[in-house]
């Protein structure tokens, strides 16, 4: 399941997801990153076992209101930065 990644915490787009009351954990065992250069995506896993851990993430309840219908759900993204 494609999921955005916040790489700009700064970003005004995200100022209003970034408090305690958002915050989450994103579980995963394995992800890929698409790369063109090397012609589609490279898949990164902590090691060969692929053992569970996390991103740190935001979420929030989302309701998208299309042309056919309207539709509510829940909605996450991952964060990723430089190290502190």
């Amino acid at each position: 399941m494609a999921r955005p990644t916040i790489r700009n915490v700064k970003s005004k787009h995200w100022t209003r997801w970034l408090g305690v009351e958002n915050r989450c954990v994103v579980p995963f065992n394995s992800f890929s990153e698409f790369n063109k250069v090397e012609g589609g995506d490279i898949w990164f896993a902590l090691d060969e076992t692929r053992p569970l851990v996390c991103f740190a993430g935001i979420w929030t309840n989302w309701t998208s209101v299309g042309v056919a219908r309207d539709e509510a759900a829940v909605r996450a993204a991952i964060t990723s930065s430089w190290s502190n």
